[in-house]
């Protein structure tokens, strides 16, 4: 596959195109991503594309995942930080983690002391998040592990790292295009394994 070689384009009327490398010229549905290089099977038969998701869905942890700050300014806020503690740690299918919360421009969540560590733009302690163990066979075998990377998958999501990808496919025969897009892919990594392999 040769990322590079596909180029796109916008224009003032809102048309988006991409031009293959064998000059081809092919009408986009919807405005690709400038940071993310679009990706062309070897047939040439294949384009993908991502597609920034501007209004991105309520974030949805894992099942039995609890996450919770201390500021009022959002939505997964916990008047009672003491009673949520007493409750979770009271819970032996648990494993809770202290969550440091930085902010400066962006936002960044991490186990405590393993992120920036800034005595202005750090909130250490700011959150908490309660992970599921194996205790009854149904968590994570490494909480702590499962934790951060919770953790970074949240941290792009609250800093607008969600995108819906886009997978057109020419008819060898009719050279017809035909795309569908699924959404929710959060990370910029992730996003660029699901333009490499697929759906």
């Amino acid at each position: 596959m040769n990322a590079t070689a596909v180029t796109t384009r916008t224009v003032v009327t809102r048309s988006h195109t991409a031009t293959l490398p064998d000059g081809t010229e092919v009408d986009l549905p919807h405005a690709p991503c400038d940071h993310i290089d679009p990706v062309l099977t070897e047939d040439g038969n294949t384009l993908r594309f991502a597609v920034l998701d501007e209004y991105p869905c309520e974030h949805e942890w894992s099942e039995g995942v609890e996450f919770v700050t201390s500021s009022p300014r959002r939505g997964d806020y916990e008047s009672d930080i003491e009673g949520w503690l007493e409750r979770v740690n009271a819970e032996p299918t648990l494993d809770v983690y202290s969550v440091d919360v930085y902010e400066h421009g962006n936002i960044m969540f991490s186990l405590s002391g393993t992120g920036p560590q800034c005595a202005f733009d750090t909130a250490r302690g700011g959150a908490c998040i309660a992970v599921p163990n194996m205790v009854d066979g149904n968590g994570f075998t490494n909480t702590e592990e499962a934790a951060a990377a919770l953790l970074e998958e949240y941290t792009s999501w609250c800093n607008g790292d969600v995108y819906f990808v886009t997978e057109m496919t020419r008819d060898p025969e009719t050279g017809k295009w035909e795309d569908e897009t699924l959404g929710g892919y959060v990370g910029w990594d992730y996003t660029e394994q699901v333009l490499k392999e697929g759906f």
